[in-house]
């Protein structure tokens, strides 16, 4: 735990040390379609990605969790990506946006709960557990610094370049999730190795969420 707490430690430091730094940006940097919004919708992209591939041969609960948090990625990126900016083919547009987007998240969403409807008690019972793991307090500090940004957001700080801040806070927020996703996928990779090397099952995850692959891949 004391790493855990650590690391988190030393990313708070860089975040804050490049407030200065985002406070001389030129607004222009954090408009719409600009560096930090396409940077953000790349990672969310990837973040995706990942979350899918941690998805793969974990036991029923945690691989609903990971679907879950794939799929809160996908929501989060189509409202930072204005499609219909982006594209005039007609039927991207309509699933992309407006109450064609809502309709397909909440299909989505519907169709994960009832899929994994059983895990969800079973899951919340190990908060605790998930959330105390490096890669854990990692997604809370991304989860922390998106409500940050969300201040600047809806306007309740009108400082000079406060949308620049929404915007590096959002950046900030969005790279932890990464990071989390990333190092919740390589303790999988280590942890799999382990198990085909024939080396103990019980061993430790590192900086996972303690999530236990299952050899044959199936649920």
């Amino acid at each position: 735990m004391k790493q855990q707490f650590i690391l988190l430690f030393w990313v708070a430091v860089v975040c804050v040390a490049a407030v200065p730094l985002v406070g001389n940006l030129d607004p222009a940097f954090a408009e719409e379609d600009g560096f930090l919004e396409n940077l953000q919708a790349g990672m969310l992209l990837c973040s995706c990605i990942v979350f899918l591939l941690n998805a793969r041969g974990m036991e029923r609960g945690f691989k609903g969790f990971f679907i879950a948090n794939a799929l809160l990625c996908v929501n989060v990126l189509l409202r930072e990506v204005d499609v219909e900016d982006h594209t005039t083919v007609r039927w991207i547009v309509l699933a992309g946006s407006g109450a064609g987007r809502n309709t397909i998240l909440f299909a989505l969403w519907s169709i994960l709960f009832f899929r994994y409807r059983t895990s969800v008690l079973p899951m919340l019972r190990r908060w605790r557990s998930i959330a105390g793991s490096a890669c854990g307090i990692i997604m809370v500090g991304g989860g922390l610094a998106l409500l940050c940004g969300d201040v600047f957001e809806k306007r309740f700080y009108r400082g000079a370049n406060a949308h620049v801040f929404e915007e590096f806070l959002e950046t900030v927020g969005y790279f932890l999730v990464l990071l989390a996703a990333l190092g919740v996928h390589w303790s999988i990779k280590q942890k799999r190795h382990a198990w085909c090397g024939g080396q103990a099952a019980s061993c430790g995850m590192g900086g996972g969420l303690g999530v236990e692959p299952q050899p044959s891949g199936k649920e």
